[in-house]
């Protein structure tokens, strides 16, 4: 598992013998640097057989049209944001604290075009659990929704999962995302991501999160 900082956000890419899963996309004009970032990394583009957003917003599919194309890969995403990416449009989400409502109610209002990117037609949607088995990756794509409502998480080997925006790892006191369009979801989703027995969760904006510490912040939101 190697993590590439494409822009804003981070790609991960996950080997397992000779076959690669791509997670994440980063921004827009970010393509030759993924790229780069998986030759430095002895993973041919060729190699990569599957892209999986974990959501369709700017700074996760931003380069995806230009990865699918450079590595003809299959891309899975949710069904519920299948739309989305084919017009190439995802709105910028709700915040879930005084100044990221905001922000979001700016970048709604004024700034729309931050939110668009080049459409692609996913290979592969799914609406539940979804078994990596035929990529050659041993591990499942599962709906953790909140942040959008088609918001998905890869769990790799039983120990590490890559949770998109579900969580983020910047913000010294919590990992809840600062927009999501559903924080009761986020919570619920967190819920599923511990019971899936992962130990390390790797969000694509920050440090990873240790399963102590997203217990720790679970029982922080239950507080009154």
């Amino acid at each position: 598992v190697e993590r590439i900082r494409a822009g804003t956000s981070h790609a991960y890419v996950v080997v397992c013998k000779g076959r690669a899963l791509l997670i994440d996309a980063g921004n827009r004009r970010k393509g030759e640097v993924i790229l780069k970032g998986l030759c430095d990394r002895g993973v041919r583009p060729t190699a990569v057989e599957l892209i999986i957003p974990t959501h369709t917003h700017f700074d996760h599919v931003g380069s995806l049209s230009f990865l699918k194309d450079a590595t003809g890969a299959k891309v899975l995403v949710h069904e519920k944001e299948a739309a989305s990416l084919r017009q190439g449009y995802t709105e910028i989400p709700r915040g879930t604290m005084s100044f990221t409502r905001l922000a979001s109610l700016m970048g709604r209002t004024y700034f729309r075009w931050i939110a668009r990117y080049r459409s692609v037609e996913a290979d592969v949607t799914i609406a539940e659990r979804y078994e990596l088995s035929d990529f050659g990756i041993p591990g499942q794509v599962l709906p953790t929704p909140g942040h959008t409502a088609g918001s998905v998480s890869i769990v790799i080997g039983g120990y590490a999962a890559f949770v998109g925006d579900a969580m983020v790892g910047y913000q010294p006191f919590t990992v809840f995302p600062p927009f999501a369009d559903d924080g009761d979801a986020v919570a619920h989703s967190w819920s599923v991501l511990l019971e899936s027995g992962a130990e390390l969760f790797l969000p694509a904006h920050g440090a990873a999160v240790s399963r102590r510490r997203l217990h720790r912040c679970m029982d922080d939101q239950s507080r009154p």
